[in-house]
């Protein structure tokens, strides 16, 4: 999280005032000043920040402003009017700490004040995920072949049980992505689709150190297929992946009668069908949401639909179908995935969980996204997680599932 350098900013700010017109941008833009008011959690003071990052993105176009540092805990950042996230990101020495403050309106000198927190960390993090699809040989849209890696980053053994796989709401070009009105229903994030996960008893699913999983949407062998239903004619698609040794898939069949599902690979068991999204698509955000792994104290109670607390209704709009919310607190790893167009970029998750987003260049184009190695310990890979997907992640990584 180190991709601005506060040291630096107060002077690149100077050489920019010094080069327009108060109020103007270098194309005679209106620029105002958004004051950022930050402050810490009691156990911390700022001589325990090592490293400090303000940012502001627009929510239109995803351009990000860096602010530049006044006094302890309150940046300036300048910006063109229009609607913006801010997040504020702090590290100490053992500690990442972060805070949100979305749906910022500027169009005229203002200020805000954000609260950071102690950011959510876990022994188990998404290794790897595919969800932008391919084209097939003859340049259809296929959309099978998406796949989630979940690591065990720990040194110590983890278990799946009560592990739930989803993602968030939020439609790619929607710009309310909070819900609630008071501060604990809006620390939670609604999901949508199918929601899958590994119901045990506590420890039927261990995950080894340094071991991975891989969850297919559909574990076939996607690279060997039939294009041409009239010759049934076998080809080889190079665009995609093998999952037909996937260790677990998502059987949907109840759902959708043309998906196929391997005998051979376990099925993780739809705890919950919220919303009303196409069944096309399973937990992954093919066109831009949140993708969350959370681990609850039991699954089958926490996303049954009778369970009120956990259901509610949308705020807004004309879809009264209940939707499964899901507790900060509870999640375990998340990514931010937005849209290809860069006008409908909007991130469903808080910076707590992700204070970055992820793209691709292209839907269908059959690349995905890998977690960088941050170091090896007596030859076990630690990966890179710094809550922010965007430095933790390598963008348009060809696919390896269980590599």
């Amino acid at each position: 999280m180190k991709k601005f350098l506060l040291s630096i900013l107060p002077l690149v700010a100077l050489l920019f005032m010094g080069a327009c017109t108060p109020g103007d941008g270098n194309d005679g833009a209106k620029v105002y000043k958004l004051t950022v008011n930050t402050s810490l959690p009691e156990a911390y003071s700022w001589d325990d920040v090592t490293s400090e990052n303000v940012i502001a993105r627009n929510q239109l176009t995803g351009v990000e402003f860096a602010a530049y540092k006044m006094s302890a805990g309150v940046y300036v950042v300048e910006v063109e009017p229009g609607e913006y996230n801010v997040n504020a990101l702090f590290e100490t020495a053992d500690m990442n700490l972060s805070g949100q403050k979305m749906n910022v309106s500027v169009y005229n000198e203002s200020s805000i004040s954000i609260s950071a927190e102690e950011s959510l960390t876990s022994p188990l993090v998404i290794k790897e995920f595919y969800s932008a699809m391919c084209k097939t040989p003859a340049n259809k849209n296929y959309m099978y072949d998406q796949f989630v890696e979940i690591y065990n980053n720990s040194a110590f053994t983890q278990y799946l049980d009560n592990c739930l796989l989803a993602r968030t709401e939020i439609a790619a070009n929607t710009k309310t992505v909070l819900w609630g009105s008071t501060p604990e229903e809006m620390k939670a994030v609604a999901v949508s689709s199918y929601v899958a996960g590994w119901v045990g008893n506590g420890k039927t699913y261990p995950i080894e150190p340094g071991q991975s999983i891989v969850v297919a949407f559909q574990a076939q062998n996607h690279t060997i297929m039939s294009d041409d239903p009239a010759t049934e004619e076998i080809e080889v698609n190079p665009n995609t992946v093998d999952l037909s040794k996937a260790d677990y898939e998502i059987d949907i069949t109840e759902y959708k009668s043309t998906y196929v599902a391997n005998p051979d690979v376990p099925n993780l068991t739809i705890v919950a069908k919220p919303g009303t999204q196409s069944v096309n698509f399973a937990v992954l955000p093919a066109f831009g949401a949140g993708l969350v792994l959370a681990k609850v104290d039991n699954i089958e109670t926490y996303c049954d639909v009778n369970n009120e607390a956990n259901w509610v209704a949308k705020p807004e709009g004309t879809d009264v179908n209940p939707y499964l919310m899901i507790r900060y607190k509870d999640i375990q790893d998340a990514i931010n995935v937005v849209c290809v167009t860069e006008t409908q970029r909007t991130c469903a998750l808080p910076a707590q969980v992700d204070a970055g987003m992820i793209y691709t260049s292209a839907m269908y184009n059959g690349m995905g996204f890998t977690r960088k190695v941050k170091e090896t310990v007596n030859g076990r890979v630690v990966y890179q997680d710094t809550n922010n997907s965007a430095e933790d992640f390598e963008p348009e990584a060809k696919p390896t599932p269980g590599f």
